[in-house]
This record gives structure tokens, C-alpha cells and sequence, in this order.
């Protein structure tokens, strides 16, 4: 059994107030040690209490139930007489650690011992006779009353912070007021950059709270009523900046780092009070990003997604062609987060207890709307993936079932990363130009569909009517389109819209060859040279939070993925868009630009060949098929007749007759249909000439399944080994070739089966083919089975170099001119987006401010500062494109189908300020006539009123 730990000591001034003890002031950094007597302890404590008492006198009511509600001070417990001898002795309450370093038994402990261990740490009952008074407060709550505390008083600082930031800036470390509007001054630590120092902060009688009082001065406190210590919004700032740049960078290192330039020892609570202020730093923040979504009539749900990225999203009017939506999805388990638990115990027979949760209690959820609800992505669950992605068409189950080696996480592994791990990994959803479209946590799992259905349907969702065309590409896109078409939901959310799921470029080298001419963007329109590979991109630079975010909560986890990605999309994804179509403008042209390379490769080559087979040789061997399961079902007719009577009385009888009568009418209605298609005048019966010769066919057919299945297996394998010893292949791809092929020979073993049992009911059957020779073949001329076919293959163009090199560069090219007509609508939608946004921002701003809404107006123009800073760099970027030879894009702005960035021009300004003076010209003349006149009847007056400034407003 785990050891009780003693009880912590109920007084904080009792915990402190001890002999050999040091005393520490609340300065960081600075520490006075020394030894006082019992007599300057109290007159210390005396002291101390009358300085709290004036303290609380001044605070007001809302601070007061603030520091009450945040203290959640014990009642006191009058009229007990429990001691803490008594306690201790009745086993109640352990004692606490001895001089020696162990815990004392009260059975063998004597009173005198208990005497002194209450005179010197419960020094109140000793001198002030109160009894001491039990603490109920707990660690795991503390962080929901601080959280609790701040969100009454969220509002204020909002409020606060806003008028600090109009006021002055960063490069003021605090404002200071006029002597009269002071009220008061309260003596606050404050800590910025390269200082820390005891400063007398003033406080006016228009403060609502503490916290709103600094913050005002641009000092952000570490608690909310007891102000004792606050934070320059300019090293919350820095810190904030240098945190999105360089994600490992934690607190921990930075308050280090201040300690260093401050040359003060580093202290583990200094951390606390940091980490505290700056979560009330970007709580405020994203309060004030919120009020200016408001002022600018961005606040809906969906608003983000739906404008998240302008060559995506942003369409004009004229386009000549509907483009598709082009976004991608992955999961990622480098993000994972420890679950907080208590610690091991044991029963009495020694067995371990279950862990429970040890997480605090935090109402706060993930700022933004970038991380889907777990609840919402949770419904989207299915009983059994395996049975929603099971394939029923008889063509594609030939194939060798690629998309069941993408296994994300084993399910040893996902039991054991379960145990120890609350989130075990990010699935994330990128445009494909990367912005973020929407985040999910994986939950003690590996990557399972729903994920991918929640993020599917969201997008939808978001999007809305406008976009009818919807292509992802994800690494098990062959097997996630058909989980899709088959869930009833996502199906009925895409039926108005045209879905395809392709697999990445890269990923799609571990599938089999028949799945890449499938799915791969290289084959498939309207994709362009599109890789769908940009999650890739997106987890390599997120991977850098996990260092950080494996040990936090999970608050602090979602609020470093939100922020970060917030900044990724504004500050790297937007800053670097042109370059991005730059890059792949420039990539296209080079693809086109190989087109006499493509001519002389397809002169010599004659590409043929036979993909399907004869038409009269199916229809014998579909009809020696259909008689067979006709005579078949005859035969079990027949046997269910003379078995009736010993099964006459039992309904199972009575069903399987009617199952075998069902059957045998649907073959004898296929052999009907056949014989109409042979024009046949007498039907075949075993051992006619016919049949005969057909069961010939069929044999051979068989053999020939079992031959094409063993070909497209090897000479994907064959083609693969050449890909993977080309120079210019990377190490990576080689090892991602590497375990495809380890997983593809399985599929290998079992066509290579199936072969050797179809050549050997061959009427001349074949001899058997040995699992050694085929692993041996290093080239396609090699496999010499290959000649049984229908033609040798090895001569067919596609089997030589030359042959393939042509294939792919015509497909190459084909989709590069697809990219080049989708950058030119690309390139035209951003030069639009500029001049919109620019336009739109810059007319609120102006309204706010003639509103006599200075503050806002001014997060407004901030915001728009930060949204504009790199169009003066796309547009060089983009205008030195146009110069190149090759470039069809039109540099000039268009006309955006949504209205939504609308804003007025001169004529229609001049025609509302014109309305502007005539209503307040009525106003004033209503207002003289009113004047004039005795006596009025006061309705009167106001019902006339009201109707001018309603014709005023008409005109």
C-alpha cells in the first residue's frame, strides 16, 4: 500500500511564519534570509493583518467575491473541540515529517512531543487561543477558479487592452495618468524585458477592477484581485512573436532567459506567474479579434472556411470553367499528449489499482474554430469500417487489396498508446494551396475513418452550394472514396456534388499498379500537376509543438496548434501565396516545354493492345456457365422432391425449396437471354461437341485470369525494383517503395496459388510455377511465363523504357496545361482579393472612426495592416511572371461574384452624405417650429418628428 503524505498546513501565514525558516519577499530575484523570534513573528502577523484589512477595504464588491471566490476561504468552525493532538492521536490526521525525514506514528509519539509540534507551526491556538480550522480546498480546482475568476472580468480588460493599444505602444513598457485622475496607487512587481522592479502603480476611480487598471498601463497581472506581480504587454508580446517563429521555444526557457537578463536565479513559480499572464494576454487578444470580426460582419461559424483561401474560395464573375475544390487530409501521431493520472496503487493482495484521471479541472476550449468538436466528430463513428469499405463489384475485387496495407497504427500499438496518451495524434485538412481548413484530435486511436468523415463534412458544410466539385486527396484514397459512397450520411451530403478521393503523388507508389491508374492525380482531370502531398509539409513544421505540448494540458495543447496555425495562415501560407503560384506556373511551363520529346518518343511506338476479350467466345463461355448453374439448380430441385416427405412437417424444407425454385428461375432465365444472343435452336447438354469445346474455353479462361493477375503482380514489382535503383530517387521514397513491395508479395503468394491451380486443371496442364523463381526475375524479359498469353507482352511498347517514359510524359503534359489554365483563373482571384479586401477594410475603418469609435477602428486598421503587408511583394512577384515567355495570366482585377467585400463608391458616398445633411436639416427645423409654439401637445410634436426623419430617410 502507497504512504499517506501528510497533510499540508491549512495557513499560509503559519507555513511561513516559522523559526529557522527564510523569509522571501515578493520581488523576484530578491531574497532576504534572517532568524526571528516567537514576539517579532506576531507582531509581524499583527501587522501583516492590518495591512490585508485596509487592502480589502478599498477593493469594490465584484473585486471583493473575485479574491473571495479565488481564495475559496474555509468557514470557520466555531465551537469544536478538536485539537490537533487530538487528531493526530486519533489518527485522523497524519503528522507531519519529523527532523530525521519520517512520518511520526501518533501511537508512539508522547504529548509533550505533540505539545511542541503544536506550539511552534500551530501558533494561533498557542497565542491567539483560535482553533485552527480544517482547509477543503484542492490543487486540481484551482486553475477553474482562476479561469472562472478572469472570464467575470474578461469584458473589462477587453476594454482595457483596447484603449491601451490606441493609446500607446510596445515601445512604452506603461502609461501613466494626470495626478487628478488618480484614485489610487497600489505597489505592484513590475517585470518586463531587461527590468524588474517595485513600482507604485496609480489607479483611477474609473477602474472597474484591478486587472483592467494595469492593463490599461499595459501591465497584465498574475492574478486577478491580489496584483502583486504583473507582466509588460511588451514581453508578453516579444515572447508571443518568438514562440509562433520557433515553435520549441517553451515558458519554461524564456522566463530562464529573463532570469539570466535580470541576474536573478530562476524560480519554479515565476513560470506559474508567466504562464498565467500570458493566457490572460491572448484570452484578451482573441476577445479583441472577435469584437473586430463582429464590427466587420465576420462572425458567422462558417465565415473562416468559407473565405480561407482567396484562390480557392474567392471566385469572379466571367470564369470561363467551374474549377474543382482541391484539398487534402493526413493524420499525424508525432502530436501526442500524456494523460495526466494519479499515481500507481495496490490492493492488499498487491495487485495495481486503476489509474484515475488526475487532469484540473479547465472549462476553457480550443479559441477559434479550427479544431472540430470531439462530440461532432465522434457521431460520425461507424461500427465497422472494414464492412463499409468491403468492395462488391466483381472487377475490383481482382484486385490485390493495396489500401488494406495503410495501417496508421497497429492495434497492439493503439492499446498501449491508449494507456499512456489522452490525444495520440492530429488529423489536419489543408487546401491546396495550405491553409488550414480544419483540425481534429485522434483520441486514444489511430487514424480511423471518422476523422476523415467529420473533416469531409465540414468542409461541405462550410463551403456550401457554391462549390458542386470536391477532390481530396488522401494516402488511402482508394479505399476512403468507396467508405464514402457507401456511409449513408456523407452520401446524402454529397449528392448534390461531385466527390472524387484520389491518392498523393508520393503515397500512391506503395499501391498496386491497377490502383495508380485509378486514383492517381497523374490520370485523372481537372487536378492539374497537383501532388496532394501538402499534410506532409504541414507536419514537418507542426512536429516542432510536440516538444512542448506532450506534457501540457490539454487546453494549453489546442490553444499552441490554434495560434500557431492562425499565424502559419496569415504570416507564412499568405506571405509566401505568390511564390507558391509563381513556382508552380513556372513547373508547368517546363512540363509543356518537353513536348518535342514526347513527339519523338511516340513516333516509333505502336501502342496497342487487347483489353478485352472476343465477343463470341464470352458469350459460349457465359452460356456453358449459365447451364451449369441451371443443371445445378435442377439437380437440388430434384433432391429436395424426394426428401420431401422425411421433411415435409419442418419449415426449414418449405425454405430451402423456395430458395432453390428462386434460383433455378434466374438461371433459366439467363440461359434463355444467352441462347437469344447465340441464336441457338437446340439447347447444349452435357457431352455434346459444344459443350465440350466450351469447357475448353473456360479452363483456358481461368488459366488466363490466374495469368494476368500473376503478370500485373510481377511486373509491378519489376517496375518498382527500377524505380527504386534510378539515380535521382531519394531515400525516403526508396524505403517507402522498399515496404510496399515486403507487403505486396503476400498478394504475390496467393495469385502465384491460383495460377498453379488453374494450370494444373488445364487440359494440357502446365507445369507448376515455384515461389523462388518468381522473387529471382530482376527484368521484365526475364519472365518467360509471360509468353503463355495471349501475346507475349514482353515486346508490347509499355514494357520497354522508352514506351513508359512516353506514357508518362503525355499525361505530364496534359495535366500541366490544366495547371496553367487553373493558375491564370488562381492569379486573377488574388490581384481581385487585394483590391477588395484592401477596400473593404479601409471603408470600416473610416465608419468606425466617424462613428466615434476610435479604438475599434484602430484594431480595425491593425487588422488590416497585417492583411495587406505582403500585396505590394505579390505584385512584383506576379508582374515579373507576365514579363516571361509562356505566361497567359491577366494581371488585373476582376469582379468578385460575392458581394460581401462590397463597398460604396464616391457617387453613392457623396448621395449618403447628402441624405446625412438633409436628415439633420429636418431635424433642426422641427426643432425651431417646436420652439415657436405655445403650448404643443408633446405627442404631437414627437409623432411629426418621427415622420420627417422617416421621409428623410426614404429620400
Amino acid at each position: 500500500m502507497q504512504k499517506r503524505k501528510p497533510e499540508k498546513i491549512a495557513s499560509g501565514m503559519s507555513k511561513k511564519m516559522r523559526s529557522t525558516r527564510e523569509m522571501k519577499t515578493n520581488v523576484p530575484g530578491v531574497r532576504h534570509t534572517h532568524r526571528l523570534t516567537m514576539a517579532q513573528m506576531i507582531s509581524e502577523e499583527q501587522h501583516a493583518q492590518a495591512a490585508e484589512q485596509e487592502r480589502r477595504e478599498i477593493l469594490t464588491a465584484q473585486e471583493l467575491a473575485a479574491e473571495n471566490a479565488w481564495r475559496d476561504e474555509a468557514d470557520d468552525y466555531v465551537g469544536q473541540d478538536t485539537t490537533y493532538e487530538q487528531e493526530v492521536l486519533d489518527g485522523s490526521r497524519a503528522a507531519d515529517i519529523s527532523h530525521a525525514g519520517e512520518a511520526i506514528d501518533p501511537k508512539d509519539a508522547d504529548e509533550e512531543l505533540l505539545e511542541d509540534l503544536a506550539a511552534e507551526y500551530d501558533y494561533n491556538a498557542a497565542f491567539t487561543k483560535k482553533r485552527r480550522r480544517p482547509d477543503h480546498r484542492r490543487r486540481r480546482d484551482r486553475t477553474r477558479k482562476l479561469v472562472d475568476a478572469f472570464n467575470v472580468q474578461l469584458g473589462a480588460l477587453t476594454d482595457a487592452y483596447m484603449e491601451w493599444s490606441s493609446s500607446t505602444g510596445l515601445a512604452a513598457s506603461y502609461m501613466s495618468f494626470d495626478d487628478e485622475d488618480v484614485a489610487n496607487r497600489i505597489k505592484v512587481v513590475v517585470v518586463d524585458l531587461f527590468s524588474c522592479d517595485l513600482q507604485h502603480i496609480p489607479l483611477r476611480a474609473t477602474d472597474e477592477f484591478v486587472a483592467s487598471g494595469l492593463i490599461r498601463q499595459g501591465l497584465f497581472p498574475c492574478s486577478t484581485a491580489v496584483a502583486a506581480v504583473a507582466i509588460t504587454t511588451r514581453a508578453l508580446e516579444v515572447f508571443r512573436l518568438a514562440q509562433l517563429r520557433c515553435p520549441r521555444l517553451g515558458i519554461q526557457a524564456w522566463v530562464r532567459t529573463m532570469c539570466d537578463l535580470h541576474g536573478a536565479p530562476p524560480r519554479p513559480y515565476l513560470g506559474v506567474q508567466f504562464s498565467v499572464a500570458f493566457d490572460v494576454y491572448l484570452a484578451v487578444r482573441a476577445e479583441t479579434a472577435r469584437r473586430v470580426r463582429v464590427a466587420l460582419g465576420r462572425n458567422s461559424p462558417d465565415w473562416r472556411l468559407r473565405n480561407v483561401c482567396p484562390c480557392c474560395t474567392y471566385k469572379l464573375e466571367g470564369e470561363a470553367k467551374d474549377w474543382p475544390f482541391l484539398f487534402t487530409c493526413d493524420g499525424n501521431d508525432s502530436a501526442k499528449r500524456f494523460a495526466r493520472k494519479t499515481r500507481e496503487q495496490w490492493d492488499d493482495e498487491g495487485n495495481a489499482l486503476p489509474r484515475e484521471s488526475a487532469e484540473r479541472d479547465d472549462s476553457r476550449r480550443a479559441p477559434g474554430d479550427y479544431f472540430i468538436p470531439r462530440d461532432v466528430v465522434d457521431s460520425w463513428a461507424v461500427a465497422d469500417e472494414e464492412e463499409l469499405a468491403k468492395v462488391h463489384d466483381e472487377d475490383e475485387e481482382k484486385e490485390s487489396g493495396c489500401s488494406e496495407k495503410w495501417q496508421n497504427m497497429k492495434d497492439a500499438h493503439t492499446v498501449r498508446a491508449a494507456a499512456v496518451y489522452d490525444e495520440t495524434g492530429i488529423f489536419a485538412g489543408l487546401c491546396r494551396h495550405g491553409f488550414v481548413l480544419a483540425l481534429v484530435d485522434m483520441v486514444k486511436s489511430g487514424e480511423l475513418a471518422k476523422y476523415a468523415f467529420a473533416l469531409l463534412a465540414h468542409v461541405c458544410k462550410a463551403l456550401g452550394p457554391e462549390i458542386v466539385k470536391l477532390i481530396l486527396g488522401y494516402d488511402i484514397g482508394c479505399r476512403f472514396y468507396k467508405m464514402v459512397m457507401r456511409h449513408p450520411r456523407v452520401s446524402d451530403l454529397l449528392q448534390d456534388r461531385e466527390f472524387l478521393a484520389l491518392v498523393g503523388s508520393f503515397h500512391g507508389t506503395a499501391h498496386d499498379r491497377l490502383c495508380q491508374t485509378r486514383n492517381l492525380p497523374k490520370y485523372k482531370e481537372n487536378v492539374g500537376l497537383e501532388g496532394f502531398e501538402g499534410c506532409e509539409t504541414f507536419f514537418s513544421e507542426s512536429n516542432a509543438l510536440a516538444a512542448r505540448t506532450r506534457y501540457s494540458t490539454a487546453f494549453h495543447r489546442w490553444q499552441s496548434f490554434v495560434t500557431w496555425a492562425e499565424h502559419k495562415d496569415r504570416f507564412q501560407t499568405y506571405g509566401q501565396l505568390s511564390h507558391t503560384l509563381v513556382t508552380k506556373y513556372r513547373h508547368a511551363l517546363a512540363v509543356i516545354a518537353e513536348a518535342p520529346v514526347l513527339a519523338r518518343l511516340m513516333s516509333g511506338a505502336r501502342l496497342s493492345l487487347l483489353t478485352q476479350e472476343p465477343e463470341e467466345e464470352t458469350l459460349q463461355m457465359e452460356y456453358y456457365q449459365a447451364l451449369v448453374n441451371f443443371y445445378d439448380a435442377s439437380l437440388w430441385e430434384s433432391r429436395a422432391q424426394t426428401e420431401r416427405g422425411a421433411e415435409s412437417a419442418t419449415r426449414r424444407f418449405e425454405t430451402n425449396r423456395r430458395h432453390v425454385y428462386e434460383r433455378e428461375s434466374k438461371c433459366l432465365e439467363a440461359v434463355r437471354y444467352l441462347e437469344a444472343r447465340l441464336e441457338l435452336v437446340e439447347r447444349w447438354q452435357p457431352g455434346d461437341e459444344n459443350w465440350v469445346q466450351a469447357q475448353v474455353l473456360v479452363g483456358k479462361r481461368r488459366y488466363q485470369l490466374a495469368l494476368d493477375k500473376l503478370e500485373s503482380l510481377v511486373a509491378a514489382r519489376l517496375l518498382e525494383l527500377w524505380k527504386m535503383n534510378i539515380p535521382g530517387t531519394g531515400y525516403k521514397l526508396r524505403k517507402h517503395i522498399a515496404k510496399a513491395m515486403q507487403a505486396r508479395s503476400k498478394a504475390v503468394r496467393t495469385a502465384l496459388a491460383n495460377y498453379n491451380a488453374a494450370a494444373a486443371a488445364l487440359e494440357s496442364p502446365r507445369p507448376p510455377l515455384e515461389w523462388e523463381t518468381v522473387v529471382e526475375y530482376a527484368f521484365l524479359a526475364e519472365f518467360d511465363l509471360l509468353r503463355f498469353s495471349r501475346r507475349d507482352v514482353r515486346s508490347e511498347p509499355w514494357a520497354q523504357g522508352s514506351g513508359r517514359a512516353a506514357m508518362d510524359l503525355h499525361f505530364k503534359i496534359k495535366r500541366a496545361k490544366e495547371e496553367i489554365e487553373q493558375l491564370d483563373v488562381e492569379i486573377r482571384r488574388l490581384y481581385t482579393y487585394m483590391r477588395d479586401e484592401d477596400a473593404f477594410l479601409a471603408h470600416h475603418a473610416r465608419c468606425l472612426r466617424d462613428s466615434h469609435q476610435p479604438q475599434l477602428a484602430h484594431q480595425v486598421e491593425l487588422y488590416r495592416q497585417q492583411h495587406t503587408r505582403f500585396n505590394d511583394e505579390h505584385r512584383r512577384r506576379l508582374e515579373k511572371l507576365g514579363r516571361e515567355a509562356g505566361c497567359t495570366a491577366v494581371l488585373k482585377p476582376g469582379t468578385a461574384v460575392s458581394k460581401e467585400r462590397g463597398v460604396p463608391t464616391a457617387a453613392q458616398t457623396e448621395e449618403t452624405e447628402m441624405a446625412d445633411a438633409a436628415h439633420v436639416e429636418a431635424l433642426h427645423m422641427a426643432e425651431s417650429e417646436v420652439e415657436g409654439v405655445e403650448d404643443v401637445d408633446a405627442e404631437a410634436v414627437a409623432d411629426s418628428l418621427e415622420l420627417v426623419l422617416r421621409m428623410a430617410d426614404d429620400g
